[in-house]
């Protein structure tokens, strides 16, 4: 998905504008996703674990870092490419960073390990 933005961006527009902010934007989302596929995955573990407790602190926590980051780009990112490139910085970044954090450090412990939760 990184090295590929240039060209997918070719099968939808021969605009350059449209295709350097679609190549940025895959390039800075591919860079992050393998974040995002382990934040997916614990997720299904911790909800199959009944869980959803601890999973509901743990968004409102990550929504605490998250909330001023989306601000701040919303305020100062800049317009076109790297702007988009700011605003998945921030949500595949910043946001699945701290959803990654949150749900890997339950992960680590036994506490959501609870038959019949």
């Amino acid at each position: 998905m990184a090295a590929g933005g240039w060209w997918f961006a070719l099968l939808f527009t021969s605009d350059p504008e449209v295709r350097s902010a679609v190549a940025v934007g895959m390039l800075v989302t591919g860079l992050l996703l393998p974040v995002a596929g382990w934040v997916y995955v614990l997720d299904g573990v911790l909800i199959g674990a009944g869980d959803g407790r601890y999973l509901a602190w743990a968004g409102m926590l990550t929504l605490v870092v998250y909330a001023p980051v989306a601000l701040l780009v919303g305020r100062y990112a800049p317009d076109g490419p790297w702007g988009l490139a700011w605003l998945w910085f921030a949500f595949a970044g910043v946001f699945m960073a701290a959803r990654a954090l949150t749900t890997g450090l339950r992960a680590r412990g036994s506490r959501w390990m609870v038959t019949g939760a």
